[in-house]
């Protein structure tokens, strides 16, 4: 397929609200869940889906991009650091500072006036601070650093001095059904999620595990998760599944997606941090006849989600 590449645009389908929405993109006939929110009269919209690669190498920063009004910023102390400019902090002066070569730049959170070798300049939006990082708008900092800036929207990634060819770095070859699909199954007849299983190409096999009834092992290609039943009046019902490295779960992926971005991604949890299942920092969502488990790597609140688990009650 041909690869589709643009000067950088908008991200984005961006909704005015009174505090707090879900905006979607449709891209190659699949949605992508944004978060929106208003501060301080300014919408915001987090990414979490959005791939960065610089010098064609894939970066993984702390916060992903996000839009302000329209207008992408990108975290600029990850960005500066790999086309190898410095940045300081001024604190004295609240200024931050970027140094490559013959060229210095000067910005301020909250103005949108910057100084590119003392000369000001003009910013669309001002540079704002998300969880502890410096953002400020990519085309900016394309134009006073001569790189160029593109987007692909096959695969929602930011381009920064390098070719269509590192692209391959961000198409993974994975299963991508949508785990969540299952919660469609609530007739406690296993034979339905075992049909849609094998209609999206992931294979099953019985596995002994402690402590549980009968559990299978699902398999595609770049997942793994595990389905937990119990016998119910003569009939297979699942009490679990146990989602893994590569599974998808409305577009949360394991083994990629952080825990905070997740948490964007599925909405407000019933509670957040150390979990009691694993001692982790993690989120739970109750949600009545299923509760839902995401589980990091670590206790750290950057942590990256290791697993998610869906129980049911009484039973899928």
């Amino acid at each position: 397929m041909k690869t589709e590449l643009k000067k950088f645009g908008v991200l984005a389908i961006m909704c005015m609200s009174p505090t707090l929405i879900m905006a979607t993109e449709v891209v190659e006939e699949a949605v992508v869940e944004a978060i929106v929110e208003e501060v301080a009269q300014d919408v915001v919209v987090h990414r979490p889906d959005i791939n960065l690669i610089i010098n064609d190498q894939v970066v993984n920063p702390i916060v992903n991009p996000v839009q302000v009004n329209d207008v992408t910023l990108i975290p600029v102390r990850t960005v500066a650091e790999h086309l190898g400019a410095s940045i300081d902090w001024l604190a004295e002066t609240q200024t931050i500072m970027l140094q490559k070569g013959g060229t210095t730049i000067e910005l301020w959170f909250g103005n949108t006036t910057a100084k590119v070798n003392g000369q000001s300049m003009q910013l669309s939006t001002a540079p704002v601070e998300i969880y502890g990082q410096a953002m400020i708008p990519l085309r900016f900092v394309s134009d006073a650093l001569n790189v160029v800036a593109d987007w692909d929207v096959q695969t929602s990634t930011i381009l920064i001095n390098s070719s269509t060819d590192s692209l391959e770095l961000v198409r993974k070859p994975t299963n991508n059904y949508d785990f969540s699909n299952l919660l469609y199954y609530k007739d406690p007849v296993s034979s339905l999620i075992f049909t849609q299983l094998t209609q999206n190409d992931i294979a099953y096999s019985q596995v002994g595990i402690p402590n549980v009834e009968t559990a299978y092992l699902l398999k595609g290609e770049g997942i793994e998760a595990y389905l937990y039943t119990h016998m119910l009046d003569h009939t297979m019902a699942v009490t679990g599944i146990d989602l893994f490295n590569g599974c998808n779960y409305r577009n949360v992926i394991v083994g990629q997606t952080t825990v905070q971005d997740a948490i964007a991604m599925l909405g407000t949890p019933t509670s957040v941090g150390i979990s009691d299942r694993t001692g982790t920092y993690g989120a739970f969502y109750n949600g009545g006849y299923m509760k839902l488990y995401v589980e990091g790597d670590s206790a750290n609140a950057a942590s990256t989600v290791y697993e998610i688990y869906m129980e049911f009650a009484p039973y899928l």
